[in-house]
């Protein structure tokens, strides 16, 4: 397959994927919750938008460079996160639907009504919550954790043998030279005797 038709069929693929999680994200957050009109169909707007936005941040994120990239890409990345995070809380919120549902059963369009924006606003706020905890994190500065690992049949020639694990750098347009510059500094001032790099070192 040629690389312009195997792009425009992954580019396809994602697009939809996203596009249903976000459709499915306006079904929970916006349709049954009853959101009146005109806000209803500017949600729809707005959540079509940030579909289309993602797929397309992948395809940007190839051409820009650092400085651009990290103004553009930021806040897609941030709504990449926390999207993931309401389509899981949304998808635990029906579960306790179902259930409320089994338990009460028959449930009147009112009560219907109050069941989803109580479950949609509780996944909002944990989703809320939860990526102000990630975005912290990852602003923040870099962690690093002392492990001790103790191996019975390990040859005494590699007692005290010290490693450091580098793991999700994820180098990219967000993050670039300095970032890597304050990794290399740190991992230097560790003075380890093996560096193992593990997982996602590059978006």
């Amino acid at each position: 397959m040629p690389r312009a038709a195997s792009f425009a069929l992954f580019f396809a693929i994602v697009l939809g994927v996203t596009g249903g999680i976000h459709t499915y994200v306006w079904a929970r957050l916006v349709r049954d919750t009853g959101v009146p009109p005109p806000w209803s169909g500017r949600f729809a707007v707005a959540l079509a938008v940030l579909a289309a936005s993602l797929p397309l941040s992948v395809a940007l994120s190839r051409w820009l460079t650092p400085g651009p990239g990290r103004l553009l890409l930021s806040p897609l990345f941030v709504w990449m996160g926390l999207v993931f995070l309401l389509l899981v809380t949304l998808a635990c919120a029906d579960v306790a639907r179902a259930a409320c549902r089994a338990a009460m059963s028959p449930i009147n369009a009112e009560r219907r009504t109050f069941l989803a924006r109580l479950l949609g606003g509780a996944a909002a706020a944990i989703t809320t919550a939860a990526g102000a905890i990630g975005v912290r994190a990852a602003l923040g500065p870099i962690a690093v954790r002392d492990v001790r690992v103790r191996l019975a049949r390990l040859p005494r020639a590699l007692d005290g043998l010290t490693i450091v694990q580098l793991t999700d750098l994820h180098v990219g347009p967000t993050l670039g030279r300095d970032f890597v510059a304050e990794v290399v500094a740190r991992t230097n001032a560790l003075a380890p005797d093996l560096v193992a790099i593990t997982g996602d070192l590059v978006d």
